[in-house]
């Protein structure tokens, strides 16, 4: 998966464990994470507990694969706060990318998702966000 670009010296993107990353090239590490992104296949409850509840409906959580919350793509509306993310868990995920106190890119914030069947490979974000 490659990373896109924020602005010219911020980025963002996805890990193999759902999570989405917020960079930038002042630091080594990432100015935000955003963990549970995206859902991994839930492992099996322990004994006596309750089933969790069934995967959404089109989503490739049913494949016996952790593979199915990995964040597979990302994409930037170039010039705007627009951001969205997509694995095989059954969605495309919408972000807000928040400004950090210092300026810059900082947190994100999920303003919605959009149904999607099986493995998200790659997105695209039309440059006044009206389609992905």
């Amino acid at each position: 998966m490659r990373p896109r670009y924020i602005t010219g010296t911020e980025w963002l993107s996805g890990t193999s464990d759902g999570c989405l990353q917020v960079w930038t090239q002042l630091k080594k590490k990432p100015v935000s994470v955003f963990r549970g992104a995206h859902h991994c296949r839930p492992k099996a409850p322990p004994a006596g507990a309750p089933a969790p509840a069934p995967p959404a409906r089109g989503s490739w959580a049913t494949a016996n694969s952790e593979a199915v919350g990995w964040v597979q793509s990302v994409a930037v509306a170039r010039g705007s706060d627009l951001a969205a993310s997509g694995a095989g868990d059954g969605a495309i995920r919408l972000w807000a990318v928040e400004q950090s106190k210092h300026g810059g890119a900082g947190s994100l914030r999920p303003i919605g998702e959009l149904p999607a069947f099986g493995f998200v490979n790659g997105l695209a974000l039309e440059r006044q966000g009206r389609f992905v």
